[in-house]
């Protein structure tokens, strides 16, 4: 053990304080054995979590090449069409909000607020900031929430999950239908927000996953805008604030997403 301890120059493992049989030595590494497997695992979150950045950023750069493509194309044609311009510039918004609040999360703590959150006044404002993709799919929101009701949460981090559930409903919900329902439901101890489209629902199969990174699912595969990224950052996100997600979903009906705020 003195061995270890007293080197300079040459590097001894401390694996050889195990030859000792003194009660100390033991102790000793016991101690530096835990340190060092708690630095590995630490070493290991931040390789996965850097793994995981660089492979987002591939996929994200290469879908937005495709409104861009399209844009170019059009100009090209001489064919800017009003609303085709914007359908893509959303795109692009999506992309870069969606690519801004990852790099967010990285620093989650020093990046939240926990305040009192009129709960109603926040879906409006992001039904309002999604007012031209929700008229160009159709779908037209029913919001059932009592006025000033008040829960515990981060405003803009709140604003982002709802964006990208909305989003999801949105894009996984067939033209013909319209509804989408936006309501809440309270019990003595939780208030539960939920989202229910009557879009072409979630497989059983994939229903465990879609909180994995890069799951897309059967059906996200096909869409041209799926990174498999979007519910994957929402339940972080919550789990940092500390609220409760679940989804239910059944093939050719919808989807029920319910978050859950503590009392």
């Amino acid at each position: 053990m003195y061995r270890v301890l007293q080197n300079e120059r040459k590097k001894v493992p401390f694996e050889v304080i195990q030859e000792d049989e003194s009660r100390l030595s033991k102790q000793v590494f016991k101690q530096m054995n835990q340190q060092y497997t708690n630095y590995h695992e630490e070493i290991s979150i931040h390789k996965d979590s850097l793994a995981d950045h660089q492979t987002f950023m591939y996929q994200w750069v290469h879908q937005m090449k495709t409104p861009i493509a399209v844009l170019e194309l059009m100009a090209e044609g001489n064919h800017l069409e009003k609303n085709s311009v914007l359908e893509e510039t959303d795109r692009l918004k999506e992309g870069l909000d969606l690519a801004l609040n990852m790099a967010r999360l990285e620093s989650f703590n020093q990046d939240f607020v926990i305040n009192q959150v009129d709960l109603k006044k926040v879906v409006t404002k992001v039904i309002n900031e999604q007012k031209r993709n929700l008229i160009r799919h159709q779908i037209y929101p029913k919001i059932m929430i009592n006025e000033d009701l008040k829960i515990e949460s981060d405003e803009k981090w709140l604003s982002f999950c709802l964006t990208q559930i909305l989003l999801n409903s949105v894009k996984y919900t067939e033209l013909e239908e319209t509804r989408l329902f936006i309501e809440v439901e309270e019990t003595r101890d939780v208030i539960s927000l939920t989202v229910t489209d009557f879009g072409m629902g979630i497989t059983q199969e994939d229903l465990p996953k879609i909180f994995q990174p890069f799951f897309t699912g059967k059906r996200g595969r096909k869409s041209r805008e799926a990174t498999g990224m979007g519910l994957y950052l929402v339940k972080k996100a919550l789990d940092k604030l500390d609220h409760d997600i679940t989804i239910t979903s059944v093939v050719g009906e919808g989807t029920v997403v319910k978050i859950s705020f503590d009392k």
